[in-house]
């Protein structure tokens, strides 16, 4: 993944998406990784908005995405910071996630079952 593959998409919709653009033809773009953007615009202070980043789709297993172009309203480059922290994202999200490694101690355990054992009645 180069930062020139990465993209920023707005759709009619509003809703943007950033992602790789692994394809361009007539119908539409394939976005890969392709990540929801929503902008949050603060009172306070409205020229700097937070940015979050969410999964594209909460329900879906697949890793990319085409995008119909009639849906397309523009693409373009993020900005460097935007790139940097999607790449961080997606560092995150391709990480194995490791289990955490709980202690197990066999006397414990013993006792444990020696008392369910002794507490249960056949009638």
């Amino acid at each position: 993944m180069t930062d020139e593959s990465i993209i920023l998409v707005k759709l009619i919709t509003e809703e943007q998406f950033i992602g790789v653009l692994a394809e361009e033809d007539d119908t539409g773009l394939r976005l890969e990784n392709p990540m929801r953007l929503e902008v949050v615009y603060h009172e306070h202070n409205p020229n700097k908005p937070d940015v979050i980043v969410l999964p594209w789709d909460e329900l879906s297993k697949m890793n990319d995405v085409h995008l119909e172009k009639m849906h397309v309203l523009y693409y373009t480059i993020p900005k460097d910071d935007i790139t940097e922290f999607y790449k961080k994202q997606i560092k995150k999200k391709m990480a194995p996630v490791e289990e955490p490694e709980i202690p197990f101690d066999r006397n414990i355990v013993t006792a444990m079952l020696e008392r369910m054992t002794s507490n249960t009645s056949v009638h």
